[in-house]
């Protein structure tokens, strides 16, 4: 069993943006300097050693978590393959 890293939850992640339709970045910055929150968007949060999935819900940068609370990031993964799975099911 191989190691999941923080690379691979971000690759998962961008995965899950594109087959979901939403922004691929949190942000978006402009020539003019200007910050846009791109709401919709899927990204990893990480504390206290762990990882969870969220999704950008407002343009103040909240979010909802997907997968409940911090855990390690293999669990994660697996929580954001079955995801994607369903995702991409639904299609």
């Amino acid at each position: 069993m191989s190691r999941i890293t923080e690379k691979n939850l971000e690759a998962l992640a961008r995965r899950i943006n594109q087959a979901a339709g939403t922004p691929e970045t949190y942000m978006t910055k402009p020539a003019d300097g200007s910050r846009t929150i791109n709401v919709g968007h899927y990204h990893v949060d990480y504390a206290y050693g762990g990882s969870k999935f969220v999704q950008t819900v407002s343009d103040g940068g909240g979010i909802r978590t997907i997968t409940g609370s911090y855990a390690p990031k293999r669990e994660t993964y697996e929580l954001m393959q079955a995801f994607l799975n369903g995702l991409e099911s639904g299609k």
